[in-house]
């Protein structure tokens, strides 16, 4: 999506951040992991360490993702929320305006 790119976030190691504003509600990506291979946890086993922090679990099986979605960071005051519109299929609203620059952030607790 438009307006969003991967970068370092110091001591999280990468991040998402905007690279334009957007408004109070507005939807900043959407991601759909239905679309990506799956993997048994055997197979997820045999891919190198630090992909391990990209997977996820759909439908019984494992995913690796490495879209924008899997570099957003968790905060205990998030200035997105990420909605579940079905199994797989999350979509990312902002919280308040978001300003050119920000890192952008949700509560992995409340989905």
């Amino acid at each position: 999506m438009k307006g969003i790119i991967v970068k370092d976030a110091g001591k999280k190691g990468k991040g998402l951040f905007t690279n334009k504003d957007f408004k109070k509600r507005s939807l900043v990506l959407k991601n759909n992991l239905n679309k990506l291979k799956k993997y048994t946890k055997e197979e997820l086993s045999k891919h190198p360490k630090k992909h391990l922090e990209h997977w996820d679990y759909i439908d019984g099986k494992y995913v690796l993702d490495f879209s924008p979605f899997s570099f957003i960071n968790h905060s205990c005051d998030p200035n997105c929320v990420v909605k579940h519109k079905k199994v797989g299929n999350v979509e990312v609203f902002a919280l308040r305006d978001i300003k050119k620059g920000e890192e952008l952030t949700y509560d992995y607790g409340v989905n």
